[in-house]
């Protein structure tokens, strides 16, 4: 930085000064300035034993700096040039706009010089200070060295926006590891402070069932100076008070929705999980743990993949025999998900259910034991059956409290998908949320059911959600009852691509392309098929085909004014080779 950019800077610091709020007393300026103008033809030495120095920059912070604001900065700025002083005294003046400057940021944080000194970024900016070259370019690359270590996390988060690292992720950890330092050094001091005024606190009367911490942050003026200090700036620094209900006692810890913008304007997209994960770890931030990262790395895995499953059957075999959900470590969620899998495929419900088991999340169901869950266990369809991608992406975690949650997510070849959800709690680990993998079509079953105006309600509500999702909606969860519906109502009304989209897809599929498909749809009647047909039932068969699918039939019962054969009955063909039913062509045929 050249000397008219450093001027510049000094300047900046000196009229931007009067906008922040100042505790000094102008008594003491007014005679700190006459002091100094008393003082001004008196050449004081320029050198200085360098381990004196620290003790220095507290006086002038704390004693001088303080009262010195507005002589020392007219001083430096009516001097000579840069140019023209000395190397040790051009030093010197960086020495005192530093205590200029670190005084202001003990003035924001209305910490007394005892506990401000204690701040470890505090006595990081100091050692630099306090070894600063003789050189003036080097004096003056660690002057800005030393004045950007003082900067408070709320200054960190105030500059951010002006030098987005969006699309840069290390540069990103690396401010952020800074940030959360600070605010770590900052909770430290004040839980020092709450320990001294634990009789204050403990005295404050108040409603038994209300949150104490919360109402001390809302408290103007009502605790000992220290105490009501930090009070009044921690949420500035992302800081808040918290209460441990079982214990009462008041806590400082991180205060994570002020950063979450931030965080999501600001920096590289990998970086935002990766933030929550942190502080979900240790419910504070004690600096980032790198090594987690790629647990929530952002990942695709395109199917197949043998590098894929042979990963995954390794790590398989070293958790069947552990238990330990530590092997994931440095695992991208995606190889937990294909465990669960497999250990399906391999008929291991005990090695499924430890992927699971968690008192966190299974509290209230007290029959969620291993005998129980073996009992009851069923073997369910693949994840990865028809499906082309798995993704993970970092944008999935989301926090509530000290817990996290994240998906996996299985794209399948007829484009839709389906989420497989993991949590993080207290046992600071990654477990399955849902202990049970869909169950496989053979079980399915709906028995006859009437098609009657609340049928046609059901139809029509899934009508709606499907094409209104471009068919993308997971039709898992509808009953082959109502599709088989769904095929005709869009029948009914011309819609015939919305048709078209609910035959089996990809090799299976109509051996037609749409466009002809509908061409010839058009030309065909319609069926209103509540007036066609009385009842509905459906059943799957209970063996899979030698293509891997499951088939079933819809048993359709006809209205006796349509049936002048008096066959009664139909028969509509389905099968399922993703995650829902689908049409056959031609399925009634």
């Amino acid at each position: 930085m050249g000397n008219d950019n450093f001027d510049k800077r000094m300047e900046f610091l000196k009229t931007s000064y009067d906008r922040i709020p100042s505790s000094f007393d102008p008594d003491e300026v007014l005679q700190k300035i006459e002091e100094e103008t008393n003082k001004s033809g008196k050449k004081e030495p320029s050198s200085k034993k360098k381990g004196s120095l620290r003790r220095t920059i507290t006086a002038w912070g704390v004693g001088v700096a303080s009262v010195l604001l507005f002589g020392i900065i007219t001083a430096l700025f009516v001097a000579d040039h840069n140019e023209k002083l000395a190397g040790a005294e051009y030093v010197e003046k960086l020495q005192k706009g530093y205590a200029v400057e670190r005084e202001k940021k003990r003035d924001v944080l209305k910490l007394e010089e005892d506990k401000f000194g204690k701040l470890a970024f505090v006595e990081d900016a100091d050692t630099i200070i306090e070894k600063i070259a003789d050189d003036k370019e080097q004096a003056k690359a660690d002057y800005e060295r030393a004045r950007s270590t003082l900067a408070l996390p709320s200054d960190m988060m105030k500059n951010i926006a002006d030098q987005s690292l969006v699309e840069d992720e290390q540069a990103s950890l690396a401010y952020l590891d800074s940030f959360f330092g600070k605010v770590s050094s900052l909770i430290g001091v004040y839980d020092e402070i709450l320990v001294e005024n634990k009789q204050a606190i403990e005295d404050y009367e108040m409603d038994p069932t209300a949150d104490k911490a919360k109402v001390m942050m809302l408290s103007p003026d009502t605790f000992p100076k220290e105490l009501q200090n930090i009070i009044d700036t921690m949420e500035e620094q992302y800081i808040e008070l918290t209460m441990d209900w079982n214990t009462g006692k008041i806590s400082p810890h991180f205060y994570a929705p002020r950063l979450a913008d931030k965080v999501k304007s600001n920096f590289h997209p990998d970086t935002r999980a990766y933030v929550t994960l942190a502080l979900a770890r240790t419910g504070q931030p004690g600096g980032i743990d790198h090594d987690g990262l790629a647990e929530i790395a952002s990942q695709t895995i395109t199917l197949p993949n043998r590098d894929f499953e042979q990963q995954v059957k390794s790590l398989y075999e070293q958790f069947k025999t552990s238990h330990d959900k530590t092997v994931f470590k440095g695992y991208s969620l995606i190889y937990f998900a294909g465990v669960f899998n497999y250990a399906n495929d391999m008929d291991d419900p005990e090695t499924m259910y430890y992927l699971t088991q968690s008192d966190e999340i299974v509290v209230g169901l007290n029959d969620y034991t291993l005998e129980g869950y073996v009992a009851n266990w069923r073997k369910g369809r693949s994840l990865f059956k028809d499906t082309e991608q798995i993704v993970f992406s970092a944008e999935s975690v989301t926090q509530s409290g000290t817990s996290l949650s994240a998906s996996v997510q299985m794209i399948r070849n007829d484009g839709t998908s389906e989420d497989f959800i993991f949590l993080w709690g207290y046992k600071q680990n990654w477990e399955l949320f849902m202990g049970w993998l869909k169950p496989l079509p053979s079980t399915d079953r709906t028995p006859e059911t009437p098609i009657d105006e609340e049928f046609m309600a059901s139809v029509l509500l899934e009508y709606e959600l499907y094409t209104k999702a471009n068919y993308q909606y997971d039709l898992y969860e509808v009953d082959a009852t109502v599709i088989v519906g769904l095929y005709f109502y869009a029948g009914e009304i011309g819609d015939y691509e919305t048709q078209y989209s609910l035959y089996v897809q990809g090799e299976f599929g109509p051996p037609v392309d749409k466009e002809t498909f509908i061409k010839e749809a058009a030309l065909s009647p319609s069926i209103k098929f509540d007036e066609m047909y009385t009842s509905i039932s459906f059943k799957a068969n209970e063996q899979q085909g030698e293509d891997g699918n499951w088939s079933g039939l819809a048993t359709l019962t006809l209205h006796p004014e349509h049936d002048p054969n008096n066959s009664k009955t139909q028969y509509f063909s389905m099968t399922q080779t993703g995650s829902s039913w689908r049409v056959n062509y031609l399925p009634m045929q």
